[in-house]
């Protein structure tokens, strides 16, 4: 039972982590890039491992929470609201990006 538990919580851990090197990278990207147009196409094509890498701690939150029976902790509400401010986020920058026009 405990590889199970451990497991789990390395399924949850691991896709926090890439994220937060995507987001370093990303933030690299956007300082050293120059050309808008290769900046937008770099972007756009991240979006995907960025909503992969959500999706990914969404749903073994999801499920470490009802294997352990979990209650809704002041923990567990921040991280709900960190989700969700963090997809609210995307979704804005997802639309700027595609109504930008580089030149």
């Amino acid at each position: 039972m405990e590889t199970i538990e451990q497991t789990m919580i390395e399924l949850h851990i691991w896709p926090a982590v890439a994220l937060s090197l995507l987001i370093v990278l990303n933030i690299a990207v956007i300082l050293v890039q120059k050309d808008d147009f290769k900046l937008k196409k770099y972007l756009r094509i991240q979006a995907t491992a960025w909503t992969t890498l959500m999706s990914m701690i969404v749903f073994t939150g999801v499920t470490v929470m009802a294997f352990y029976h979990l209650n809704f902790t002041i923990r567990v509400v921040a991280m709900i609201v960190a989700v969700i401010t963090m997809s609210s986020l995307e979704i804005r920058r997802h639309i700027l990006i595609k109504r930008s026009r580089p030149n």
